[in-house]
């Protein structure tokens, strides 16, 4: 879409360019005539919500009310001034044109329009707001208490409690990061909790308007991280240990909110108005069903609240190494998995990029957890998305391309849609089968587009 009409304003500036050359006049009252009209089929388009009115197309539609307000003078100006043809005006006018096109542009080049997945659930969904404040944590960034944000997607006419799911994202994500997943499972009778950690998030907003960006000393420490020999391997494990840290503290804070509410809001003498969204929230949580998911940092996360927590029932690492499940072994100078048994549940949803580490013929590494899940695991399953990049695996595929594109280090070989709609399928037919009791999860394997 954003390319199609990128063409379109352009072709306009590049014929009054060759035709004011040949012509040898500026003919202004017809570039401004064309201006107007430009503007006019935009807000038709607008409406017509052929164009989905965004912050994508913010600039835009600023810079097109300009040049109609130009050009409505022009045309409606008692004193109608002919300009002396110039050529280097002329070109001059061409380019700056075509520099501002492509500036005023640029937002819908990053975040194009795209059709987000239908959820394919019997349920409407609905979605809440919250923050959660701990009176034990201390925040490690602010030295205050510990506060997270969080998002809710669940059925909006519940006719029963549901298990509920919390997630939590990868490195320097937020909370919206997996929304299509996060909305098919709420069709499909689930409450989904998904949560934005401070300081880790790259924004999040709390329930008071508090703004909060990614902490500039963790963004560094995962960037170097990621450099060749910056840190040792011993620095490195003492890194991972403080993020985690972290993630779980925070995971634990938001289960155990959820829990106290959903026990508040169940009692017969809660004095609340019955009708409340936040009543109706709560009790459509059924705590005695319990799973966690996440991508990336969250997913190392949510494997370990899994081993610690009895009352989780199922586990999804989207394409997150198991941190809890290795240690530093300064002998060898790497990570070495521990080999403990793992009783939850657990599917693996991999990429290319991890996919080709937990085959590089060794036992060590930062995935050496992973690569002996079969064997730690009492029920574990592996799904290779093959031709998907680590980001693929999050929305940010069909919200800014680009930005994947960049973050990923290049071009994904599948269909983004498609393959989130494959990894949400196996996402919602997990949970059914360890959480709901339905059937066996029987998706194991590698699939190709």
């Amino acid at each position: 879409m954003t390319s199609i009409i990128f063409i379109v304003l352009l072709i306009p500036e590049l014929a009054f360019m060759i035709y004011s050359l040949n012509s040898k006049a500026m003919h202004t009252r017809l570039r401004s005539f064309v201006h107007l009209i430009t503007f006019v089929i935009f807000l038709i388009l607008c409406m017509l919500k052929v164009i989905e009115w965004s912050m994508s197309w913010y600039v835009l539609g600023v810079f097109l009310l300009i040049l109609a307000i130009k050009a409505g003078f022009t045309l409606f100006s008692a004193k109608r001034k002919i300009q002396q043809f110039s050529r280097k005006k002329v070109v001059s006018k061409a380019i700056i044109s075509i520099i501002l096109l492509t500036v005023v542009l640029f937002p819908a080049f990053l975040f194009p329009q795209y059709k987000a997945p239908i959820p394919t659930g019997n349920y409407q969904v609905a979605t809440a707001q919250a923050t959660f404040t701990s009176d034990t944590i201390t925040d490690y960034f602010t030295g205050g208490k510990r506060q997270v944000n969080v998002g809710f997607w669940y059925p909006k006419e519940a006719t029963k409690p549901y298990p509920l799911l919390v997630f939590s994202h990868g490195a320097y994500g937020i909370k919206d990061s997996n929304v299509s997943a996060f909305e098919e499972l709420a069709s499909q009778g689930y409450v989904v909790c998904s949560i934005d950690h401070p300081g880790h998030s790259f924004y999040t907003e709390s329930a008071d308007g508090q703004q909060v960006y990614v902490d500039k000393s963790y963004l560094m420490e995962i960037m170097n991280t990621n450099k060749q020999g910056y840190y040792s391997k011993a620095e490195r494990y003492e890194l991972i240990k403080k993020w985690m840290k972290l993630r779980t503290e925070d995971i634990n804070l938001t289960i155990d909110t959820i829990l106290r509410n959903v026990e508040q809001f169940n009692t017969q003498n809660n004095s609340q108005p019955q009708n409340d969204d936040t009543i109706k929230l709560y009790q459509s949580i059924d705590s005695s069903k319990i799973g966690l998911f996440g991508h990336s940092m969250g997913a190392a996360a949510s494997v370990q609240i899994g081993r610690e927590r009895e009352d989780v029932g199922a586990v999804i690492n989207i394409d997150g190494p198991y941190f809890s499940e290795i240690t530093y072994d300064s002998n060898l100078d790497d990570y070495i998995a521990t080999g403990e048994e793992y009783n939850t549940p657990i599917l693996n949803i991999y990429s290319d990029q991890v996919w080709v580490q937990l085959k590089d013929g060794t036992d060590t590494g930062t995935y050496a957890g992973n690569k002996i899940s079969e064997q730690i695991c009492k029920e574990s399953y592996d799904v290779y998305l093959k031709g998907t990049k680590h980001l693929t695996l999050t929305d940010l595929s069909l919200f800014s391309p680009f930005l994947t594109y960049l973050l990923n280090g290049g071009a994904d070989e599948v269909d983004a849609k498609e393959s989130i709609q494959l990894e949400n399928r196996l996402i919602v037919e997990f949970f059914n089968a360890t959480l709901k009791g339905e059937g066996r999860f029987t998706s194991e394997g590698i699939y190709e587009q």
